[in-house]
């Protein structure tokens, strides 16, 4: 018997909504929102903020790194995705040295969403979505939910290409107001 010339791979990938249509005019940068968590790192919900009042809340044009554990810093806009295919998004799991047995306390905590989905989350129990979603060509909504975190989140494209994922390629409304 001869075997097929390829093999197609297991589908892993989130199966995502269909595009959102954005409103009306998009700027670069993010809307930035902290959110109280004080007790909560080790709570399976402790990413999940959607029924959370931000004790803070404004525009962002970087995105960076949490070193509070007592708060969620949430970066929220809009991606665009150029093509159709397979885009995987990562962060770095733990702080870089922290390698020693024990260190899963210098663990990262974070969570990225797209069109609703929860396409990645580290350091929380409960979820271990793949970091890999398929998309149509278009916009989605976008969280980006940081714990105690790094701000490294990259996406790799349909193509191929690993990019740094920063506010300055992610939208928001330019009509809102804070």
């Amino acid at each position: 018997a001869s075997l097929p010339d390829a093999v197609a791979p297991a589908e892993s990938a989130l199966a995502a909504p269909a595009p959102s249509t954005p409103p009306v005019e998009l700027v670069p940068g993010v809307v930035r929102g902290a959110h109280e968590r004080a007790g909560r790192a080790n709570d399976p919900g402790y990413l999940d903020i959607d029924d959370s009042t931000p004790r803070r809340r404004d525009f962002a044009t970087v995105i960076e790194p949490n070193d509070n554990p007592a708060q969620v810093v949430a970066y929220e806009g809009w991606f665009e995705a150029p093509a159709d295919g397979v885009y995987r998004f990562a962060l770095p799991l733990r702080r870089p040295g922290y390698t020693h047995l024990g260190s899963f306390r210098h663990a990262y905590q974070a969570q990225l969403r797209l069109g609703g989905e929860i396409v990645l989350q580290i350091g929380v129990a409960g979820r271990v979505p793949t970091g890999e979603i398929h998309l149509s060509a278009g916009w989605y909504p976008f969280s980006l939910r940081l714990g105690s975190s790094s701000a490294d989140l990259t996406v790799t494209y349909p193509d191929g290409q690993t990019l740094p994922l920063t506010a300055a390629k992610l939208r928001r409304d330019a009509a809102l107001v804070l």
